[in-house]
């Protein structure tokens, strides 16, 4: 059972984490699925000498790392909170922090 003094979105990334069962292959097969047409559309630019399929490659891998740079940012303040409330519990229970 989750703690009330959590709030309802750092009790969700705690259920995700808890229950997060997806292993390396799937994570692979994701980042190809972004990765590697951009890296053949970027060799075909360089190949051609055309630098707006260059560009555009280069566009396609940028947009999904921002998103997924921003996603982890908020997840990682949430993190933190979720951590900070623990460590204070631990306190107030007299354990010792590291």
């Amino acid at each position: 059972m989750m703690s009330r003094d959590f709030t309802e979105q750092e009790q969700r990334l705690v259920a995700l984490f808890v229950h997060y069962r997806h292993g390396v292959r799937e994570r692979i097969l994701v980042y190809v699925a972004y990765v590697l047409p951009s890296i053949l559309f970027a060799t075909y630019g360089f190949s051609n000498a055309d630098f707006a399929a260059s560009l555009l490659a280069y566009l396609a891998l940028l947009l999904p790392a921002s998103v997924y740079l921003g996603r982890y940012r908020r997840t990682l303040d949430l993190f933190r909170s979720i951590i900070e409330k623990y460590e204070a519990k631990l306190r107030a229970r007299g354990a010792p922090s590291t």
